[in-house]
């Protein structure tokens, strides 16, 4: 599978939250023997899960994993660890993707359907928009890029409130590390 999804034997090993370092895979003078039976001996080192289709097959764990999402678009993919079958996902043919989903009762949904996205009468005020950022750093990404995401829509005469969550119980903080 390996091979198949073109990766080399190093690339479908997982390092991080692993014995990778311990078990001094990092030498690169390994063989690619060496390296498939320590994954063997330590599953936890397998990059997964791979995604094997009609189309080939690809790592969803390895960083391309573009090309997973590519092999999933296809009729017939299933998933597999270390060689065997865990489930299809592709649909019995003829049946409704709703009625494959054993938990989901479909007389409870409500499709969506345009006419009920109409208002019901126009508005007269701009669109409104609340946006919203999670970090609470002095110099936060989220909070500058929230910033001009505003700035933006107010060019276009969107109304905008941005939601500042200073204030607010935060759990699990991290220190700002300088």
């Amino acid at each position: 599978m390996i091979r198949q999804a073109g990766l080399s034997v190093r690339q479908a090993i997982r390092e991080k939250g692993t014995p990778y370092v311990e078990l001094g895979l990092d030498n690169l003078d390994l063989t690619d023997d060496q390296l498939l039976d320590a994954m063997l001996a330590h599953p936890i080192l397998i990059n997964r899960p791979f995604v094997i289709t009609s189309s080939g097959c690809a790592c969803a764990g390895h960083r391309s994993s573009c090309s997973t999402f590519c092999l999933l678009l296809n009729k017939e993919p299933s998933l597999r660890r270390m060689g065997e079958v865990v489930g299809g996902l592709s649909r019995p043919e003829g049946k409704p993707m709703i009625e494959t989903l054993p938990n989901v009762i479909p007389s409870v949904l409500d499709a969506p359907d345009l006419s009920k996205l109409e208002p019901i009468r126009a508005s007269t005020h701009a669109p409104r928009i609340l946006l919203l950022y999670g970090s609470l750093r002095e110099t936060s990404y989220s909070r500058l890029l929230t910033l001009e995401a505003e700035r933006i829509l107010q060019q276009f005469g969107v109304e905008t409130r941005v939601f500042d969550p200073h204030g607010l119980p935060v759990t699990d903080s991290v220190p700002v590390a300088f």
